[in-house]
C-alpha cells in the first residue's frame, strides 16, 4: 500500500502512482520516477519499495474490529479474532 503523503516530508504521493504504474514497467523504476519528477529520497523510498496487492483490489465484506460495528457492507465475512 502507498500511503496518501510522503511519511517524511508530507508531499502528497498518491497522485503520482497511476503514471507511475504506467511508467515504471517500461522505463524502469528510476528512470520513471525521475521523468515524473519525484527527487526526495523519502518520497522515492515509498515507490521503490511499493507493490501492489491483491488484497488492495478485493472488496472487503463484514469486517468487524473490536468496539465497533460493522464497517461496511462490503467487507469479507473474515472476522478479526483477538487473544485473550
Amino acid at each position: 500500500m502507498l500511503p496518501v503523503r510522503c511519511l517524511t516530508c508530507g508531499k502528497c504521493i498518491s497522485a503520482i502512482l497511476s503514471a507511475f504504474e504506467k511508467l515504471a514497467p517500461d522505463r524502469g523504476v528510476g528512470t520513471a520516477l525521475d521523468e515524473l519528477g519525484v527527487k526526495r529520497f523519502c518520497c522515492r523510498t515509498h515507490f521503490i519499495t511499493y507493490r501492489k496487492e491483491e488484497s488492495e483490489t478485493a472488496p472487503l465484506e463484514g469486517v468487524l474490529v473490536p468496539g465497533i460495528a460493522s464497517i461496511s457492507r462490503r467487507c469479507t465475512t473474515r472476522r478479526l479474532v483477538v487473544a485473550r
